[in-house]
């Protein structure tokens, strides 16, 4: 299977300094830094302790909804480990790769043929049973900014993950991110799709206040099992996993 990596040295040399010396999270910060842009996690500190240490340790899936560039930022700054592959679309490949490398990245064609999965689940079968994690967003970012999250739909695809890669002790661990957030983002004429941290990454453009007005992020976190994942999936048809998913990672963060 052909991931399409484009060559390394797309990053800038002022980027990957920023990579060797800090580490994703480090990079994630300031950027968010430079578009003055806040995340606000729901964890109170004695919570947050806990969860984060599970979150930088074990080994597993990360999901979430997906409804701007800026989520990938948002959760990032919240790691802090190197061992993560991102899947992502040939749209989130040209944004990420200039930022944090192509190492971090699979891209991922939405519809691939039998050999094609089968290597894609064998490369993030591999990498999670190495103690690595991955970043998955079940709606293939195609989340509805003008909406809530009550209407979330996830992609197929999530439910052959937790079958096919997961053993049922690894991570599942979900973000939920306010719609609202990035709608006030997209409200100040700054196109969620446009992936502005590219831009100023590649021309050299720093501008430390992006945003007249700082910008918060609200986001949720739960920490799961995926015994607790795949009991659903095992209770559904494939015809209605997507469904059961998203309800799931909805009812997460309605206790």
């Amino acid at each position: 299977m052909s991931f399409e990596f484009n060559p390394a040295d797309i990053i800038t040399p002022k980027i990957k300094g920023m990579i060797e010396g800090g580490g994703l999270s480090a990079v994630a910060r300031k950027f968010l830094d430079m578009a003055n842009i806040e995340v606000i996690s729901s964890l109170d500190p004695e919570a947050s302790d806990k969860m984060h240490k599970k979150l930088n340790t074990e080994a597993g899936l990360i999901i979430s909804n997906h409804p701007g560039h800026f989520d990938y930022y948002a959760i990032l700054n919240l790691l802090e480990r190197e061992d993560i592959k991102i899947v992502v679309g040939k749209t989130g490949y040209k944004k990420l790769a200039p930022i944090i490398g192509v190492d971090h990245l699979i891209q991922a064609k939405s519809s691939m043929s039998i050999s094609e999965a089968k290597e894609f689940l064998k490369i993030t079968k591999d990498h999670i049973e190495n103690g690595g994690v991955v970043l998955l967003f079940p709606t293939g970012g195609k989340d509805n900014v003008e909406k809530e999250n009550d209407d979330l739909k996830f992609e197929s695809g999530l439910g052959t993950f937790l079958r096919k890669v997961l053993r049922p002790t690894d991570m599942v661990y979900s973000f939920n991110i306010d719609p609202k957030d990035i709608r006030s983002i997209v409200d100040e004429k700054i196109d969620r799709n446009v992936g502005i941290f590219t831009g100023i990454a590649t021309k050299g453009l720093i501008n430390t206040n992006s945003f007249k007005e700082k910008k918060q992020i609200h986001i949720q976190e739960s920490y799961s099992q995926a015994s607790e994942w795949q009991d659903i999936v095992n209770a559904t048809s494939n015809e209605d996993d997507n469904v059961a998913l998203a309800e799931h990672f909805l009812n997460q963060f309605s206790k």
